[in-house]
């Protein structure tokens, strides 16, 4: 099943102007409009066969998430990394790209190429939370033991 690469095709077919019909059409292109065709069929189906998502308000989430567990096992800190970090050392964790002035602190739980995993106690409940974060455009720091956690 392709249906990954086919939602930029759906998305442009409905924004409009992006697809002038003297560039792309269906009649020059049919079996690229008819993917898109299947694409918006199988979201369709899939939307009305599926549970209907719940709304939540803050505390609600809150304790939705603090009273789940973990659905997978708390994982590894690669050793050839070249941070060098330990696991279960205090990290920092904070987007390159954007929103760099919001960090996010704790126990670091898992280390690979594609992530970092850390451990961190909520403000309300005092109950501990997993933060996933991807490598790319992430910065990890290590923290020094007499800093002060802000989360």
């Amino acid at each position: 099943m392709a249906y990954p690469a086919v939602w930029p095709f759906e998305w442009l077919s409905g924004v409009k102007g992006a697809l002038p019909r003297e560039v792309i059409s269906e009649q020059q292109y049919p079996k690229i409009f008819a993917w898109i065709a299947r694409f918006k069929k199988a979201v369709n189906t899939a939307r009305s066969s599926g549970p209907k998502p719940a709304t939540l308000k803050g505390d609600e989430a809150l304790q939705r998430i603090i009273s789940s567990g973990y659905w997978e096992p708390e994982g590894q800190v690669d050793e050839n990394d070249p941070l060098k970090l330990k696991k279960d050392q205090e990290v920092e964790v904070y987007p390159t790209d954007s929103g760099f002035s919001r960090r996010d602190r704790g126990r670091l739980v898992a280390l690979n190429a594609a992530e970092v995993v850390l451990s961190t106690q909520t403000k309300v409940g005092d109950s501990e939370v997993r933060i996933h974060c991807p490598r790319i455009d992430f910065r990890i720091t290590p923290v020094s033991s007499s800093a002060v956690s802000k989360l």
